[in-house]
């Protein structure tokens, strides 16, 4: 019964972060529920990230909805950020990093909340562009998931949207590239610090290739843009929830 839980729990976590961003804390508490420590459910999640990043990207590219050349250029400041935050990470106290967590999220759901418009619109991709302000705001956000030791699809999802100005179908390929690298930059750098548990959970990696393998093939569809706001909106509040709740019980 639990390896099922656990192949579904997978496939959700993959469905959801390939399709729209977020809904990672949501799978802690499931995990915490079924006896794992943190430690080791962060592990497990760091399998079904790294798994789901890859498969997005592999059929995103197939479909040829990546700008490979905007994709590369944007994620060198991305690597700086998140290499800085990995690395300041372990120097923060544990509240210090809950209090930004629990502040983070809710900046987040605000912010993509207050740019909805952006996400129902459509747009001419050729006209996407960036200069210094926007790749500084990709640094921070590569700052914040390294810092956070998690990618940050929402923020990154809503920056390719609002600030460059990418359809949600060629924002979300990039996110898949950007979040890549986010998490390969913070794993190699906690996890040589023996700040990330590297007991992967098979079933879990196994169900976020099921997962995200359908959510790519739903996400790469013009019409898959009126799901994604909603289950950022969702996923980030189940975060926000599990924060509160994680900050309570302390």
């Amino acid at each position: 019964m639990d390896s099922l839980v656990l192949l579904i729990l997978g496939g959700v976590i993959g469905f959801i972060s390939t399709l729209a961003g977020g809904g990672y804390f949501l799978a802690l508490p499931v995990l915490v529920a079924l006896g794992f420590s943190l430690p080791v459910a962060y592990g497990g999640l760091w399998g079904a990230v790294f798994v789901s990043c890859v498969t997005r990207l592999i059929i995103f590219s197939r479909a040829g909805v990546i700008d490979w050349l905007n994709g590369i250029t944007l994620s060198i400041p991305i690597t700086l950020g998140t290499f800085a935050g990995a690395m300041i990470r372990p120097h923060f106290p544990e509240a210090d990093t809950d209090a930004a967590l629990l502040g983070a999220a809710v900046f987040s759901l605000t912010l993509i909340a207050g740019s909805f418009r952006h996400f129902f619109a459509s747009r001419n991709n050729e006209i996407a562009h960036f200069g210094f302000i926007e790749l500084t705001v990709f640094f921070l956000i590569g700052g914040w998931a390294g810092v956070t030791a998690i990618e940050s699809p929402a923020l990154l999802i809503w920056a390719l949207m609002v600030l460059v100005g990418y359809d949600v179908v060629r924002a979300n390929a990039l996110k898949g590239l950007l979040s890549l690298v986010t998490t390969v930059v913070t794993v190699i750098i906690l996890g040589s610090a023996g700040h990330a548990a590297w007991s992967l959970d098979i079933l879990l990696a196994a169900g976020a290739l099921i997962g995200s393998r359908t959510g790519a093939h739903v996400a790469i569809h013009e019409e898959a843009r009126i799901w994604v706001f909603p289950i950022i909106v969702v996923a980030l509040t189940a975060d926000l929830i599990w924060l509160i709740a994680q900050a309570l019980m302390r």
